[in-house]
């Protein structure tokens, strides 16, 4: 990779299907992490005091799994 370009095959994904909250209210809390590294979104979602954080979070999860393993990313 050069500079800040992202490869197509870099990208590492992961959903939640059923969710049982509003998209505003998720919105809320991918607002607060967007743009923010892997570690520092984890410990934001953390200390989060919205229910949905804790979904978001294993979601979050699950993609640096797929990154680690599929794409051999850190």
């Amino acid at each position: 990779m050069s500079g800040n370009k992202i490869e197509e095959n870099s990208i590492a994904m992961a959903s939640l299907k059923s969710i049982k909250t509003s998209p505003q209210k998720v919105n809320l809390v991918l607002q607060t992490i967007r743009g923010l590294n892997a570690e520092k979104a984890i410990n934001i979602l953390e200390f989060s005091r919205r229910r949905i954080a804790n979904d978001v979070k294993k979601v979050l999860k699950s993609a640096i799994s797929n990154a680690e393993n599929n794409h051999q990313l850190d």
